[in-house]
């Protein structure tokens, strides 16, 4: 019993530590948000090219830690969860690439039909990311799982 105990123990202590890098690649997704807006601010350059790497940074972080994360969980519904993920986040990058490319190409004061649409697809993935990183965090705190 004592052994079925320690395994269920550890369990737990994997989907905890799981959980925080779930936590932390959310915050993560928030920040390319942010750098996302910001890029499409009429700022400087400068700025500009700060928010870019902002971009690329945050987005590398994000998989880094879900990554970690994915070795940790062992149920089905995890496994749901990141593949999930790894799908709606291959659209978001497409979408999240080409708003920037778009944004980039019509300069800082513009916004065409394509752009919008683009910001639009953009934000509805990421929207779909945050529920799903949030989400399974929400259900998990109960405990394993």
């Amino acid at each position: 019993m004592g052994s079925i105990n320690a395994m269920a123990s550890d369990m737990y202590q994997r989907e905890l530590m799981g959980r925080s890098y779930i936590e932390e690649a959310n915050i993560d997704l928030i920040c390319v948000g942010r750098a996302r807006g910001n890029n499409l601010l009429p700022t400087p350059q400068l700025e500009r090219d700060t928010n870019m790497r902002n971009i690329r940074k945050y987005t590398a972080a994000i998989q880094d830690k879900l990554d970690k994360a994915r070795q940790l969980f062992v149920t089905d519904e995890a496994k749901r969860m990141f593949a999930e993920y790894t799908t709606v986040a291959a659209s978001y990058d497409t979408e999240l690439t080409r708003a920037l490319a778009l944004a980039d190409k019509e300069g800082l004061a513009s916004r065409s039909e394509a752009l919008t649409l683009a910001l639009a697809a953009t934000r509805k993935h990421a929207n779909v990311l945050d529920d799903l990183l949030s989400n399974h965090r929400s259900r998990n705190r109960r405990g394993p799982g």
